[in-house]
């Protein structure tokens, strides 16, 4: 599940204090605040007090409400921060309205890596996670470029851990110096079929290549696109490369 950094909270507290003391004192008991918590010479002090108490007690659930309630309050520039810090939170916005971006939960990110953990004597595990963490990493710290880059990484050298596998298993030496080749050799040795490739491999490699540049699309959503990809397509081909290893009693 998405966790709200207290750099999301901040940036929440600094769109919040521009209200009046009175609308956020309304707002506060309009949420269900507890009002030991609203207390504070300023707003921004009264703001800190709620949100550290709420997270001293534990009170995540409604730490969440209040800001996910905040988005929809908030003039337009102030919006498009709060939910710019969202995404980057792992929290998805359409349509003007915020829920947690279920399909990028935690728990598939353990699986991916469990999937690599699992296949680690045929893959090179330490640079596969690493990838997968740095593509996480970067995605928060804003840097939608390299989380992209990290993304095709994670790719490539998955796929380029099996072919040599395979290749290995056939007793075949191909020539796999290049991503292109990589994938062409995984099709001729039916790891692929012909439009698993030029469909999903081809145009997965081909849309993380494009470094974020994508017509109609933030760099920042580029990226979110990228890290879903990423995470449902591992999980698919080392599905496969599992289904083949027990095929080939490896």
């Amino acid at each position: 599940m998405a966790t709200l950094s207290r750099k999301t909270i901040g940036t929440a507290m600094r769109a919040i204090e521009l209200w009046s003391r009175a609308t956020i004192e309304q707002w506060l008991y309009e949420m269900d605040v507890p009002n030991r918590f609203a207390v504070g010479d300023s707003k921004m002090k009264l703001l800190l007090n709620v949100f550290k108490s709420l997270e001293q007690m534990g009170q995540q659930d409604l730490i969440l409400r209040l800001i996910l309630d905040a988005a929809t309050r908030l003039p337009d520039d102030r919006q498009a921060k709060l939910q710019a810090a969202l995404i980057r939170d792992g929290y998805v916005v359409a349509d003007g309205q915020v829920a947690i971006d279920v399909p990028v939960a935690e728990e598939d990110r353990s699986a991916l890596e469990l999937l690599v953990e699992r296949n680690e004597f045929f893959l090179d595990q330490s640079t596969l996670t690493h990838h997968l963490k740095e593509t996480t990493a970067l995605f928060r710290q804003e840097k939608w470029d390299s989380a992209i880059g990290h993304a095709r990484n994670f790719v490539e050298q998955l796929l380029s851990d099996i072919a040599g596998s395979i290749a290995a298993a056939r007793s075949e030496k191909p020539d796999l110096s290049r991503p292109v080749l990589i994938r062409k050799y995984l099709e001729h040795a039916g790891f692929f079929d012909k439009a698993e490739r030029e469909k999903l491999a081809d145009g997965v490699y081909a849309f993380f290549s494009e470094e974020g540049s994508h017509p109609g699309i933030s760099s920042q959503s580029a990226a979110r696109v990228c890290m879903h990809v990423l995470w449902a397509f591992g999980y698919y081909v080392l599905e496969k490369f599992e289904d083949w290893r027990a095929s080939n009693d490896l």
